[in-house]
């Protein structure tokens, strides 16, 4: 059973609507794009950098969401097993006081002049609900920096996805073109497997007549078991890269024929030196490293704000209710309703606001320090890549010449063999050369190949 039944499912359908496809379309099979989408969806780890992502522009959300008003509500319940007693004055339970404004003798009025309730009853049940408003007024830029090292949070989380995705990207036109060159390569392979069965029958009758010495025998048999050799490392280096491609689209038994490979051989022309170098500010990590440097001199201004002291300004409104029953069971609905309205100053004066300013001076100064340090990790990298791919076109233009060269002989040894001058296997021995010198010119293509993908990768790509 499939490890991935959809993915698998996918790849049926695809070579199917390839084989229907009319005359003259493009072959059927998986091509780069189709190859990335499916190892896209399946790498872990460009899934954690995409919840990453969106959990970086939430948090920008959040920061910016700190600026504006906010509103808050409460509510509580309780039940009052011994509720306090209300308080009742009867008359003249305070005293009286003299009536000198009456008509006749004085007399005494009671305090108070009738029954009066203080102090209502409490019953078991006991309400209370809130709502308050909140804004901020003035933060001396705090709350404004806060979403500015937010937004540079952002940045470093799609610098990182981009990075992967770009990562991705040239691993898979890395493996193709290895195996599109491993094709061309196995059918330089086939003809020398034609040959050596050829050349050992030869040189052994050569031997057993006494025309060969045995020597000859054993560099027949040698060159055998070399071309054998060959063809065992061609199919383990092929099987790992399908191996590989199996990994990261979660498909299975892969072969050549299912893939869309490129033309091997085919040059991809780069800038200059110069020109590299001043992209690397395009590579994902180095623009990792900026967003961060950004964040942390957000990060150390703010700290500053706070070292100074100065206090932030707000405005709060409160509406609070508090009593034994709910508003609507009042005939009163306004009865026990409170409302407050607050200006308020905070700020903290000590030392632990000059210690947070000072580890954030060290982690803007690290910031930078660490952006330095990569981006020259990353000059003297695209340097060694482009001295190296400069050596690899020495490489192919030098046995370029040796096949030019190795050709002319084999023709040479053909006509000397067909006009009996030498030996047939004279002229087998040139051709094995000549197409070793084939395999060689072909192997250092797949190097140079692989080189240029991994110097495009260090420039942020688009090259």
């Amino acid at each position: 059973m499939s490890r991935f039944p959809n993915k698998s499912i996918g790849l049926v359908l695809l070579l199917v609507f390839g084989i229907l496809r009319p005359a003259g379309a493009e072959p059927a099979g998986l091509s780069s794009d189709d190859l990335y989408r499916l190892a896209r969806e399946n790498s872990s780890a460009i899934l954690i950098l995409d919840t990453d992502e969106a959990r970086a522009r939430h948090k920008v959300q959040a920061a910016k969401s700190m600026k504006y008003p906010s509103l808050s509500y409460s509510g509580s319940y309780s039940f009052l097993a011994l509720p306090p007693e209300g308080v009742t004055l009867q008359p003249g339970e305070l005293g009286t006081i003299p009536d000198l404004d009456g008509p006749g003798p004085a007399t005494e009025i009671p305090l108070p002049a009738a029954e009066t309730v203080v102090v209502e009853d409490t019953g078991h049940n006991y309400f209370t609900l809130g709502l308050t408003f909140t804004q901020p007024l003035y933060t001396w830029g705090k709350l404004n920096r806060a979403v500015r090292a937010a937004e540079a949070g952002e940045r470093i989380s799609a610098a990182a996805l981009e990075g992967g995705q770009a990562l991705l990207r040239a691993e898979l036109n890395t493996m193709l073109y290895s195996l599109a060159m491993l094709d061309a390569m196995e059918e330089v392979l086939f003809q020398q497997e034609k040959i050596v069965p050829r050349l050992e029958n030869i040189t052994e009758k050569g031997v057993a007549e006494g025309f060969l010495l045995d020597g000859e025998l054993l560099e027949a048999r040698i060159l055998s078991r070399q071309v054998a050799l060959a063809r065992l490392e061609l199919e383990n280096r092929r099987q790992g890269l399908l191996d590989r491609l199996e990994d990261l689209t979660g498909l299975e038994s892969l072969t050549p024929g299912q893939l869309i490979l490129p033309a091997p051989e085919e040059d991809r022309p780069l800038p200059e030196q110069t020109v590299l170098l001043a992209r690397l500010s395009r590579n994902t990590d180095l623009k990792q490293l900026t967003a961060v440097k950004e964040a942390q001199q957000e990060l150390l201004e703010a700290a500053s704000r706070n070292k100074s002291g100065l206090p932030d300004m707000g405005f709060q409104f409160s509406l609070e209710y508090a009593r034994d029953s709910l508003p609507w069971m009042e005939d009163d609905w306004t009865s026990g309703f409170s409302a407050t309205a607050t200006l308020s100053l905070q700020g903290n004066v000590g030392g632990k606001n000059r210690a947070e300013w000072e580890i954030a001076r060290d982690d803007e100064t690290r910031a930078a320090l660490q952006y330095n340090e990569a981006l020259l990790a990353l000059q003297n990298e695209l340097k060694s890549a482009l001295r190296e791919r400069k050596l690899l076109e020495l490489k192919m233009e030098t046995e370029d010449i040796v096949g030019e060269k190795l050709a002319r002989e084999a023709d040479i040894k053909r006509n000397e063999w067909l006009s009996g001058t030498v030996g047939e296997e004279e002229y087998l021995k040139k051709e094995l050369e000549l197409y070793q010198s084939s395999l060689t010119y072909k192997s250092y293509w797949i190097d140079y190949h692989n080189l240029t993908e991994r110097i495009i990768y260090l420039t942020g790509g688009g090259l």
